[in-house]
This record gives structure tokens, C-alpha cells and sequence, in this order.
């Protein structure tokens, strides 16, 4: 364990002086400052395993649940040592593990919370079930392989979500570019800036999904919403709907003086002559 820890250490420190390039955006590469290093560790740590409670459903939970147990089961009855410390020192390592798979992001004073920032705790994951797995005893085996197969049949449902998800923005798109190619026949060769308020959000499919996996939510972007570099995507570049319409995604413009030109069940359009704005539902 001193080795490994060494050895991290090291490759760690060559990375930090050597590779990495600063970054301070959404993220950030600095680290907590020495006094503020243990509160912020926890932080990072609880914030990470409410992550977990919450992205996971029921029975990705109880499967974890009952692989930790047959972790800790295994551990008592093949130990030669005396069974109190086996018991103590195996909650240990389970909770030191369930934390430490964080990594570096644990020290970040901005670390990455979306869900590929998550591959740690799930390496966390496969070491459990590779232990239990090499057990004489098949009854440790049966809680990695179940839950193993729940991730093999969510990975289906992620794409059936991706694609679904798809559909939706492309149909909620071209209803948007339907509208403005009606209300503004003739726009020349002038560039028209809209701007998008509120967001689209997740198809049907998306949402029966979440009902028991509520991590696809975090797993699925919405390409149609505002305050995103990569929300008005769609609308800007990917169509070309209209042959006189040209528009220019612009997140800066504030309301003033629009006036309501379009109403539906799905946007709003509102427009000062030469901008719009665009209020999704």
C-alpha cells in the first residue's frame, strides 16, 4: 500500500510540474489551500456521495449494497487473523475506497462533478465485484452479477434515451425555424441574432427512464436551451431550413423592448425588429 501510494504520489507531482496545463473555467486545476485542505476534502467527498444517492437508482443501490456486504462477509471468513479487527478494518476499507476512488478531485477547489467525473467510484465498483467474484462460495458471485447485468441493460436504455432525446430537440428545432421562416420571409443576406431563454428539456423517453435511473438525466444534454455555447447549435448551423434565413446564436441580448409576435404550446417569439428572442416552454 506504502508503494502505491509512493508511487501515485509521484506520478501525480510529474504530472502537476511537467503536463498539465492551468485551466480555471468551469473547472479548475487549483487546489485547496493548505488550511482549507481537510474542510474542503469533505466537501468535495460528501458532495461526490450525494452524487452517488442521487444518480443511482433502487436497485443499483441494493445491488451495491449487498456487493459491499459480500465484500465484508468474505473478508471474515477467509481471514486467518482474529475476526473483530477482520470486521473493523474491512468497513474501513470499503468506506476508504467508496472516497479515495475520487482521486485528485478530492484536493480541487473547482473539481468536475458531471458524470465522467465519475469513473473512479465506478473502478471502486469493479474491485468489489472482481473480489467477491473469486470466491469458492457462488453466493458472493451473485451480487456483481447482478449488478453487472443492470448496467448492461441501462447502457441500452441510454442510447434508446440518446436517441429519443434527438428526435425531440430536432422536432421542437424545426418548429422554431417553421416559425421564424414564416414571420420574417426576407431577411437578405443580413444576419439576424436570437437569443434563447429556458431550455427545451428531456424527451418523454428520457423522463420513464428516470423514473428508475435518474442519472440519465445528467447522462443526456439538452441542444436546444440557453446559457450554453452549444445551445443554439441547432438552430444556427445544423439546418439549412430557409434559403433568406440567417441567424446567429448572440446569448448577450437583454429584453427591452420586445414585443410578443408568436405564441405556441412550445415558444414564445418575441423581437425588436432586428433581434429575437426566443422563450422556450
Amino acid at each position: 500500500m506504502g508503494i502505491a501510494v509512493i508511487s501515485y504520489c509521484i506520478a501525480m507531482i510529474i504530472f502537476r510540474v511537467f503536463l498539465m496545463t492551468p485551466l480555471d473555467t468551469y473547472v479548475s486545476t487549483s487546489v485547496y489551500p493548505l488550511r482549507q485542505m481537510a474542510p474542503g476534502i469533505a466537501h468535495n467527498a460528501i458532495t461526490y456521495l450525494q452524487y452517488v444517492r442521487n444518480d443511482f437508482g433502487i436497485i443499483w443501490k441494493a445491488f451495491l449494497l449487498l456487493s459491499g456486504l459480500s465484500f465484508w462477509i468474505k473478508c471474515i471468513i477467509t481471514t486467518k487473523q482474529h475476526k473483530i479487527p477482520t470486521i473493523l478494518v474491512s468497513i474501513a476499507i470499503i468506506l476508504l475506497m467508496s472516497i479515495l476512488s475520487f482521486g485528485v478531485y478530492l484536493v480541487l477547489a473547482n473539481p468536475l462533478f458531471a458524470p465522467r467525473g465519475m469513473f473512479g467510484f465506478g473502478i471502486f465498483i469493479a474491485l468489489l465485484g472482481i473480489y467477491t467474484a473469486g470466491s469458492v462460495k457462488k453466493m458472493f458471485v451473485l451480487p456483481a452479477l447482478a449488478l453487472c447485468w443492470s448496467f448492461f441493460v441501462f447502457s441500452f436504455s441510454y442510447g434508446n434515451a440518446l436517441a429519443g432525446q434527438k428526435r425531440y430537440i430536432e422536432f421542437r428545432t424545426e418548429m422554431i425555424l417553421h416559425d421564424l421562416a414564416v414571420l420574417f420571409p426576407e431577411r437578405g443576406e443580413t444576419r439576424q441574432p436570437i437569443k434563447i431563454v429556458g431550455a427545451a428539456g428531456h424527451a418523454p423517453v428520457v423522463h420513464n427512464i428516470a423514473t428508475r435511473n435518474p442519472v440519465i438525466k445528467r447522462l443526456v444534454p439538452v441542444h436546444l436551451r440557453g446559457n450554453w455555447v452549444w445551445g443554439g447549435m441547432l438552430l444556427t448551423d445544423h439546418y439549412n431550413y430557409h434559403a433568406s434565413l440567417y441567424l446567429e446564436f448572440d446569448d448577450t441580448t437583454e429584453e427591452g423592448k420586445f414585443e410578443q409576435i408568436f405564441d405556441s404550446r412550445y415558444h414564445t417569439i418575441k423581437s425588436d425588429g432586428k433581434r429575437v428572442m426566443i422563450f422556450l416552454k
